[in-house]
Order: structure tokens, then sequence, then C-alpha cells
């Protein structure tokens, strides 16, 4: 809040912003866990199962924007803070599995992989050097995406500096 409040000229916007923000933060546990089944499916070449697993996700996207946003069903009405709460529910922002995406790659592992055979039925101890491979791999492919939504972050500024209208034809645009 304290960056966004000097960056972003428009009182309005800034209230969205923060809305969107507080009910968005709730879904990284599920993209953290969501992630890892994606790399599971991908590792395993099961790729055929992310594709149904975003066709649910699609769906549940526009059947839960719908009903947060305009208070359908006996939800209340939550404008521009019923999208990230309907994001936290369906899938994560930058396109990583939520809740839905989750609970879909649970039930789908449980009924049709073999759990032993990928030895997905017990816990590993914590390994420190597995996990420094891990990161030497991963940290320059965690720079590209910083850099990636960094620019994105200061397109969208210059943008809403134009103005609301022009901010918010842009988003629909992108």
């Amino acid at each position: 809040p304290h960056i966004l409040k000097k960056v972003i000229s428009s009182e309005h916007i800034y209230d969205a912003s923060i809305s969107y923000i507080n009910w968005r933060v709730f879904g990284f546990f599920f993209s953290f866990v969501g992630v890892m089944f994606r790399a599971f499916f991908v590792g395993t070449t099961q790729t055929k199962t992310l594709t149904l697993n975003s066709v649910v996700m699609v769906l549940s996207n526009v059947v839960f924007n719908y009903i947060l946003i305009f208070g359908k069903f006996g939800a209340p009405q939550l404008g521009i803070a019923g999208a990230p709460l309907g994001a936290i529910i369906r899938k994560g922002g930058l396109g990583m599995p939520i809740v839905i995406s989750v609970i879909f790659f649970v039930i789908y592992t449980w009924k049709r992989i073999d759990c032993k055979k990928y030895a997905l039925n017990h816990l590993p101890g914590f390994r420190p050097e597995m996990l420094k491979r891990i990161l030497n791999v991963s940290f320059w492919t965690m720079i590209q995406n910083f850099f990636s939504l960094s620019t994105w972050f200061m397109f969208f500024l210059f943008v809403e500096h134009l103005g609301e209208r022009a901010l918010a034809i842009t988003n629909i645009i992108r």
C-alpha cells in the first residue's frame, strides 16, 4: 500500500487496487501447490491432464467472476473485489492454478495415478543440497519473471496517469 499510494494518482484506482490485493494474497498457497502438480504432470509427460485442467479453469473463471462481481445466486455484489476472490477460487494470477485447479489435480491424481510408482504416498525429508541445486537452476527464471512482471507494472502505471478510462480500456484489451 505504501508504494502504490506514491505511484498511483487516482484515489479510486488506488482503493480498487488495494481491495484486489487484499483478496488476491490468499491465493498464494494454492498457487504453489498447483505449480507442483503442473510440474509433476509435465515431468511425467501427462500433458493431456493439463489441457483438461485448463478447460476446468476457464469454465470456472466465467462462472465465479459472474457470481462474485455481479452478486448472483445469493453471493454479495463485490464489484472489482470479486475478481480476485474468483481468481483465488479458480486460478492464480499469472496463469497459475488455484483452488478449483488444485482440487481437480488432487482428485485426478488420487483416482488415476499410481502414487506408489511415483512415491507420492510419503513425504521426503528436507535435503538442503537438493534445494541448492534447484535454486541454482531456477534463479534465472525468477529474474526473468521479475522483469516480465515489472515491465507490465510500469506500463499500467504509465497508462493510469492518462486517466481511469484509459486504464480501463487497456485492461480490457490486455
